[in-house]
């Protein structure tokens, strides 16, 4: 490795994830993610980082979920990022014995907490990763053009969105980035529906010069489990 090999590889921030797996009676459906995450916030509402609202009129927090609800293989796993939300999943770990879905108690018959820090930030070597559920890459003003474009100018505007969330999840975990973010993918089109919305998810593999470490979600609603990552 070269010296300037070696200058990138040590500017990564070390981050601290919990990550808390249940098993509970019967699997649940990643359409459920968003009933997992609306139970625990109404059970403990008093943990803005659960739900990220505040105050009586539920004002919604505009910031990067330092706690995110995934459903992976039918398991329900509660991801949190630093020590405030790893006090937060201990306490969950120590309290729940069940989740209600639908007005349906579903026990909860085993919890497993794992802590450990990872590297994320930028990388001197290119990195393959792949989003294990859709990944919310356009917003409104993106997704507009991506529909009106050709198929060489979708790839391009794919590739801004998708630097441009890595980017915005680096904001949100408090990291400058100091070198050009470079992706390139390939995902295939799955569409989901959010809060109501039709929208376009992406799904499939993506290489970039990035640590991201396991299980973190990129892009739109993270919070509820979409554009989870998994390192290939």
């Amino acid at each position: 490795m070269n010296e300037h090999s070696a200058q990138i590889d040590s500017l990564p921030k070390e981050i601290l994830l919990g990550k808390l797996t249940l098993t509970t009676s019967r699997p649940m459906n990643f359409d459920q993610t968003h009933l997992l995450r609306g139970y625990i916030g109404s059970v403990f509402p008093q943990y803005d980082l659960l739900h990220n609202h505040e105050g009586k009129e539920s004002r919604l927090l505009y910031r990067y979920p330092l706690i995110q609800y995934k459903i992976i293989q039918g398991f329900p796993i509660i991801l949190g990022i630093g020590e405030k939300a790893i006090q937060i999943l201990e306490m969950l770990s120590s309290t729940i014995t069940k989740l209600v879905i639908h007005g349906k108690a579903i026990p909860i018959q085993e919890k497993d907490l794992e802590t450990a820090t990872f590297p994320f930030g930028i990388s001197s070597e290119e990195r393959r990763y792949f989003f294990i559920t859709p990944a919310i890459l356009l917003n409104s003003q993106n997704y507009k053009n991506y529909k009106n474009s050709t198929p060489e100018e979708q790839n391009q505007i794919l590739k801004k969105c998708l630097e441009s969330n890595l980017i915005s999840t680096s904001k949100g975990l408090e990291y400058t980035v100091p070198a050009r973010i470079q992706a390139r993918f390939s995902l295939d089109i799955e569409p989901v529906s959010l809060k109501g919305e039709d929208m376009l998810g992406f799904q499939g593999q993506f290489f970039v010069n990035f640590h991201i470490p396991d299980f973190l979600g990129i892009g739109k609603s993270s919070s509820r489990g979409y554009g989870t990552c998994l390192q290939i």
